[in-house]
């Protein structure tokens, strides 16, 4: 009877082990795909045409899933390690080129709810990357992640139910999201623009202040971090950072100003920050990212604490028409100069001129653009036309104004009467 118990006994033990085993096994070399529900597609690499989905299937790493607003799909890296995808969901199920144990899930839209073993990370990696925040589980555990979009804002909400992870962005970590912690992240296409909420719980983001040492700022629920990136107006090659810590009750606990090198560093606090989603759709173009080649516009949210973004397109036409006959062809003379906010132009012409100056200028509150627009137009009369137009377009005020100024100044044209004329 002994040796009956005691057999069982290993072979219960067995069992268990095996079982311990598979969940902290390797991830698969394919995922397999389960509970499909409504319409659901898969792009695989290597192939120019997604087909419908069936369930039951192993596709490889790389794949484009899409799901229809009443759909879903289960995505089994390995037995206890899933991710459950909802409707209206694109995402990438990808790994890492240099190490393919770690899993990345590229999350363009859509929600996921992550249940990890609790020693997955024993032989595996996994993170989710998204236009504002890239996640690296630190332990198994159960969690939602959710990007969507509000208004001109991508919107990412992290819920951590169970175990453990670390969130970045650009001049931002979370060293440790734990359980029953929640924050939303929300960003500008370009990233120039981020903030920050506390959902649930408590936990540290690590930030740099105006000296360039990274701090801890202590976030609680409804407390909010805000980051502003812009172009610095002497150096195309620095950008001005600002780094605003708000409290629950809305008042500002510190505020830190700081030059970064548009090359800078990635994946430190107050560096670029580790890579992310940068379009709306798997192989769409991206936004210019702050910090790179190219422009950055930065809308600022109404209501935020930060000065706006300007970009700036200025265009100038002149055409000079040769007057009939044998009248001298008139020399006419422009010279520009260019403020930081201003252009002037003064043409001296051959004739007197008939001159028609219009100003318009326009700001609206509530609404993340200002536009400004002038147009000058001088007439040389009968030979000479200039067009001056200025455009200045994405700023953000507080105010509303609009006014408009004319003024027109007319000079009797001389007699231009050849000699010998009558």
């Amino acid at each position: 009877m002994s040796n009956r118990w005691l057999r069982t006994w290993i072979m219960f033990c067995l069992l268990a082990c095996l079982a311990h085993r598979q969940a902290d096994a390797a991830f698969a070399p394919l995922f397999q795909v389960a509970d499909v529900k409504g319409q659901c597609s898969a792009l695989v690499p290597g192939t120019a045409d997604a087909k419908p989905l069936q369930g039951g299937e192993g596709l490889s790493y790389g794949t484009v899933l899409r799901t229809s607003s009443d759909g879903g799909i289960t995505v089994v890296l390995a037995p206890g390690n899933q991710l459950v995808l909802g409707g209206d969901v694109i995402a990438v199920v990808g790994e890492d080129s240099s190490n393919p144990s770690v899993k990345i899930l590229n999350l363009y839209r859509g929600k996921v709810d992550v249940g990890l073993d609790k020693d997955f990370n024993k032989e595996n990696g996994f993170e989710i990357v998204t236009r504002c925040v890239a996640m690296h589980y630190l332990a198994g555990g159960s969690s939602t992640v959710e990007a969507t979009t509000e208004a001109d804002l991508k919107v990412v909400v992290i819920n951590c139910r169970t175990g453990e992870m670390d969130a970045s962005g650009p001049f931002y970590t979370v060293p440790k999201i734990k359980e029953n912690d929640g924050i939303t992240i929300a960003c500008s296409d370009d990233r120039g623009f981020l903030r920050l909420r506390c959902l649930a719980g408590k936990f540290g983001v690590q930030v740099k202040d105006s000296t360039g040492s990274v701090r801890l700022a202590e976030m609680v629920q409804d407390s909010v971090i805000k980051i502003l990136q812009k172009p610095s107006e002497t150096d195309p090659n620095i950008s001005i950072v600002t780094i605003l810590e708000v409290g629950a009750d809305g008042n500002v606990i510190q505020a830190d100003n700081f030059e970064h090198a548009a090359n800078g560093p990635a994946g430190e606090p107050g560096g670029s920050g580790p890579p992310l989603v940068n379009s709306d759709e798997p192989g769409g173009g991206g936004a210019t990212v702050p910090g790179g080649s190219g422009t950055t516009t930065t809308t600022t949210q109404p209501g935020d604490l930060f000065p706006s973004t300007t970009s700036s397109t200025t265009t100038s036409t002149t055409t000079t028409t040769t007057p009939p006959g044998d009248v001298p062809v008139p020399t006419t003379t422009v010279t520009t100069t260019t403020t930081r906010r201003k252009t002037t132009t003064t043409t001296i012409p051959f004739f007197p001129t008939t001159s028609t100056s219009t100003t318009t200028s326009t700001s609206t509150t509530a609404a993340p653009t200002v536009t400004t627009t002038t147009t000058s137009t001088t007439t040389t009369a009968p030979a000479t036309t200039s067009t001056s137009t200025t455009s200045t377009s994405t700023s953000s005020t507080s105010t509303t104004t609009t006014s408009t100024t004319t003024s027109t100044t007319t000079t009797a044209k001389p007699d231009i009467t050849p000699t010998g004329r009558k």
